[in-house]
């Protein structure tokens, strides 16, 4: 469902070196805590990244979705949690896919659940 979403959004061209100005852009934002759905979304679509919030399935513990939809990186949360603080760490944990591992190979997805944390912390 993720996927198909993204496939409509339409926003600009992703430079990855527009890095450092999302991540403080996001800061700010998060910092005043006003409108801050709207603002994520209109900051990462000004910088050609999709973003979006799917509501999350019944006994899912997915929290965000990162993956790359035609020529633009795509950052999805559910808002399991409706803490900003879940929110925040949701959007630049994917973003760190993003720039991480998505830039490189357009073909990787990620999808962080709960269950999937755990076990990379207690490993």
């Amino acid at each position: 469902m993720a996927q198909w979403s993204a496939k409509s959004e339409v926003v600009g061209e992703f430079n990855p070196h527009n890095k450092e100005t999302i991540v403080s852009e996001l800061n700010s934002l998060f910092c005043l805590n006003v409108n801050v759905i709207n603002g994520t979304k209109s900051i990462l679509n000004k910088y050609g990244i999709k973003f979006l919030v799917i509501e999350k399935f019944k006994q899912s513990p997915i929290d965000g979705y990162s993956f790359w939809s035609n020529d633009n990186p795509a950052v999805i949360v559910t808002l399991r949690k409706s803490a900003l603080d879940n929110f925040a760490f949701t959007v630049f944990h994917e973003l760190g896919h993003v720039f991480e591992h998505l830039l490189p190979n357009h073909e990787e997805a990620f999808l962080d659940m709960v269950l999937i944390q755990v076990v990379f912390l207690s490993g």
